[in-house]
């Protein structure tokens, strides 16, 4: 597994990359650019996704967003399945998540 836990990828462009079963746990990815990325089995626990775009992303397998900042993230067509956790995650969103 790859460890980007605490890094700082605020306003990164992160568009179609591969991510799977990376650690992000307390990462800064406010605003970053994640569109049509994979995050499946991903670990964003306590990850700040303040503003970011996950449009047409990828969660699946387990990815894990317990007590993230979901804050105004855009979610266009983004593929989500049952498994993942979202537990204690803030999800608050001025405008609508879906547009």
């Amino acid at each position: 597994m790859v460890n980007l836990s605490n890094a700082n990828l605020s306003n990164a462009n992160l568009s179609n990359a591969y991510l799977f079963v990376v650690s992000l746990t307390n990462t800064d990815l406010s605003n970053a650019n994640l569109n049509n990325a994979d995050l499946s089995a991903v670990n964003l626990e306590n990850a700040d996704l303040n503003n970011a775009d996950l449009s047409n992303a990828t969660l699946r397998s387990y990815t894990n967003l317990r007590n993230a900042n979901l804050q105004d993230v855009r979610l266009n067509n983004t593929k989500i399945d049952n498994t993942i956790e979202l537990k204690q995650a803030r999800i608050i969103s001025e405008p609508p998540l879906y547009q």
